[in-house]
């Protein structure tokens, strides 16, 4: 939906993405994070995992700066704090960082935490 505002600057695509993000921003924590998914399932690690959390913040920052509503962006922002706040090796988290398990891998479900942290910082 962002894409296809920001090539067409069409209202009604900023719009849709408007209330798709309230639903999104409403199930995120204060912490930041994001559930797996919208029915309370995690996915095939049984866990959140980074990339659920990890990889919206510039979809928010996009939707931010387009309205003019820093609101869009500070909660899952948070997640970055949340977790600089866990055990690491080396700046690199588990792919299950909520309890620490799990493989540390930039293959499925952390290549695209590190993928936007990136892009976030550039």
């Amino acid at each position: 939906l962002l894409s296809a505002y920001d090539l067409s600057r069409d209202n009604t695509f900023l719009d849709l993405a408007k209330m798709l993000g309230n639903r999104i921003r409403n199930l995120t924590s204060s912490a930041g994070v994001t559930p797996y998914s919208f029915n309370g399932g995690n996915g095939g690690n049984g866990c959140n995992t980074l990339a659920d959390s990890g990889t919206n913040q510039l979809e928010f920052r996009y939707l931010a700066r387009e309205t003019g509503d820093m609101s869009w962006s500070e909660r899952s922002d948070r997640f970055y704090d949340t977790i600089r706040s866990r055990p690491s090796v080396d700046g690199l988290w588990p792919i299950c960082w909520e309890n620490g398990k799990g493989r540390i891998t930039m293959g499925a479900d952390g290549d695209s935490f590190y993928e936007y942290l990136l892009k976030a910082w550039i």
